[in-house]
């Protein structure tokens, strides 16, 4: 749980980010981890009302602006047309695909 909220919290500044000055260079994290959490969270709350709803919405906008910019970093390109029936699918592989590379600009633990 704490995790999550930790990444809601995360998620929430990455908001605030999109709309000051770097905001342009941001907006695909932004999108990317918004759906990411919103996924977590309907796994991790099924009987929450609005949570299925929610992470479709929030992948479905994630998709759309793959498509639009030719963002995409999984195997599977945006425009794979399994995708359109596996929203989720597509927010987890690219999530995978962030975090592998996201853990590669860090540097090494001492």
């Amino acid at each position: 749980m704490d995790d999550l909220l930790r990444e809601f919290a995360e998620v929430q500044s990455l908001a605030v980010l999109t709309n000051e000055l770097e905001g342009l260079s941001r907006r695909r994290e932004f999108l990317l981890r918004r759906a990411a959490v919103a996924d977590r969270f309907a796994c991790t709350y099924p009987h929450d009302v609005d949570g299925p709803d929610n992470a479709l919405q929030y992948a479905r906008e994630l998709l759309e602006y793959d498509i639009r910019n030719g963002t995409s970093n999984g195997p599977l390109e945006a425009g794979d047309p399994q995708w359109y029936s596996h929203l989720r699918g597509y927010v987890r592989q690219e999530y995978s695909a962030w975090s592998r590379q996201d853990s590669n600009l860090r540097p090494p633990h001492p």
